[in-house]
């Protein structure tokens, strides 16, 4: 007819056919199936990645199990045997352990040659780990109480000195009324009668060389008298 239109279906040329597997049911198209040989990747990927799941599992599990590399530990110098407060310690006293270093306490020695031949200012007990704190230090007075002074004094009765040791305690007694001039004294030296040179005159008593306050020093020089008391002192041995 004249004037009249036709009209033409819209052509499907031009617009992408959808694959013969369709679509989803928003619109996409749906994914092709599967190729064997992705699938075989796919599986092996799989495996790869569970064998080694269950090797880092074995390994947590082990490394808890077993025990811990023990501590080499530090050389340490420790007392073989029981050495006397007063002793001079020697090499046979000694002996080189490894401690841990936790264990070992400030100023521990790793050297035995650094502790033969100090004075023991308390007794050390085997095993007991060696210190500087443990030994007298060179001057008589050092690592005393700041203040003291010492004394040397006749004894009455030198038996006594066989016992004492540096380090000892004792209290120093008037001869005759006991009273008491130096009621902590510790004891720096001893000198047995006629065998050093404290008693160079042979005859004397035994003298003892004692850590006092400059008090009880005054008291005891007052004691000997201006003669110098040739009675002596008696001592009493302090627990």
């Amino acid at each position: 007819m004249t004037g009249s239109r036709s009209v033409r279906a819209p052509s499907s040329a031009g617009k992408p056919r959808d694959p013969p597997w369709g679509r989803t049911r928003w619109g996409r198209p749906r994914r092709g199936p599967v190729s064997r040989r992705r699938r075989w990747r796919q599986s092996q990927v799989l495996r790869i990645v569970a064998a080694a799941l269950v090797g880092l599992a074995a390994w947590l599990t082990v490394g808890a199990v077993l025990p811990k590399p023990a501590d080499p530990g530090v050389p340490t110098v420790v007392a073989a045997r029981d050495v006397a407060l007063g002793s001079t310690v020697t090499a046979d006293d000694l002996r080189v352990e490894r401690r841990p270093e936790a264990q070992r306490p400030t100023g521990a020695l790793a050297d035995p040659g650094a502790a033969v031949g100090q004075v023991v200012s308390g007794p050390l007990l085997a095993g007991e780990i060696v210190t500087p704190a443990r030994f007298r230090g060179t001057g008589q007075l050092t690592g005393l109480a700041p203040g003291l002074v010492a004394v040397s004094l006749p004894l009455t009765d030198p038996v006594l000195l066989v016992t004492l040791r540096p380090a000892d305690t004792v209290s120093v007694l008037a001869a005759g009324s006991g009273q008491p001039l130096a009621t902590v004294a510790r004891v720096l030296a001893t000198d047995l009668p006629s065998t050093g040179v404290l008693a160079a005159g042979g005859a004397g008593p035994g003298h003892l060389v004692v850590a006092v306050t400059a008090d009880e020093a005054r008291n005891l020089a007052m004691a000997l008298g201006p003669q110098g008391g040739s009675a002596g002192f008696l001592v009493a041995v302090r627990g």
